[in-house]
């Protein structure tokens, strides 16, 4: 008996093939997912962490001098700002701003007791007098400093 080719039965894949192909094709739709999903929890996490909110913090009414006497500042580079400080410590972070793929940011940096701020941008310093023990935050966005009494960064 002859058997046409259209009637004769085809191999079928068997069940570890089938289930090594979905897997496969899950694998390879998880992962670009898992990584898109990992950049923009991380993007968020700073958005909401850094995003600080309080009181402006007055100007400073004394000189270097008459705050710090002899004492040397605490002076470091966050480009493109030159933040000195008297006591306490520093944190500072770049906060990605627009959407996923982009590459833009703004500078943040917290203080734990500052006391006197000095920021310098572009050949401009700003001088801030928060005080001694109180947390201060300045941030530099579109060009344009901001210091605010608040802050969740502790030593």
């Amino acid at each position: 008996m002859v058997v046409s080719d259209a009637l004769a039965r085809k191999p079928r894949r068997g069940a570890t093939a089938t289930l090594s192909l979905g897997a496969a094709v899950a694998l390879a739709a998880a992962v670009p997912t898992w990584a898109a999903w990992s950049f923009w929890s991380r993007d968020h996490a700073l958005r909401t962490d850094w995003a600080i909110e309080g009181p402006p913090c007055p100007a400073a009414t004394h000189s270097w001098r008459q705050v710090a006497n002899s004492r040397q500042a605490h002076a470091f580079d966050y480009k493109p700002m030159r933040l000195a400080h008297l006591f306490g410590g520093a944190d500072c972070a770049a906060v990605p701003e627009g959407g996923l793929f982009s590459s833009r940011a703004y500078k943040v940096c917290q203080f734990t007791a500052p006391d006197m701020l000095l920021v310098t941008v572009g050949g401009r310093t700003w001088a801030f007098e928060p005080g001694y023990g109180r947390r201060a935050t300045v941030r530099l966005k579109d060009g344009q400093v901001r210091c605010v009494l608040a802050g969740w960064f502790t030593l």
